[in-house]
């Protein structure tokens, strides 16, 4: 699980902050990226508590309807 700061400051999540389970997403050699990491791609991952957009950074995601690539 890894731990997303959602990016609109009324979010109503605790400490404005949501888990997300990026296991399910990524192959077993998949992890969370930086922008500009060799292979990355953003994605938008919605926040659970409020709906907004959050921009994330994968390499060797697995689809996921619940996910969206960009």
């Amino acid at each position: 699980m890894i731990i997303i700061k959602c990016i609109n400051p009324k979010c109503f999540a605790p400490d404005g902050r949501f888990e997300w389970d990026e296991r399910l997403s990524l192959e077993s050699n998949g992890r969370v990226a930086k922008q500009g990491d060799p292979g990355a791609r953003s994605f938008v991952i919605d926040c659970p508590y409020c709906g907004t957009h959050n921009k994330i950074w994968l390499v060797k995601m697995i689809a996921d309807p619940y996910v969206r690539g960009f």
